[in-house]
């Protein structure tokens, strides 16, 4: 099972995290499909559910998830 994890800026006046993406994890997993280390204390939203900006996912972790769940369809002879 996987699930979306924040890579968050820095901490604003106000105390707010802003999220500058989101990155897919295994659950439970410390680093992202793209190899980013990612803290523990960071906000996580399963992938399924609603979806943020898609400016802010990370690419690289978006294909690595879209490999890991695409079924193969074997050849046909």
């Amino acid at each position: 099972m996987h699930e979306m994890r924040a890579e968050h800026g820095p901490a604003e006046l106000d105390g707010d995290r802003p999220v500058d993406f989101w990155h897919v994890v295994a659950s439970g997993a410390d680093v992202a499909l793209c190899g980013r280390e990612l803290h523990r204390d960071a906000a996580v939203q399963p992938v399924q559910e609603t979806e943020p900006a898609a400016e802010q996912y990370c690419e690289p972790c978006l294909a690595a998830f879209r490999e890991k769940v695409t079924p193969v369809t074997p050849a046909t002879p």
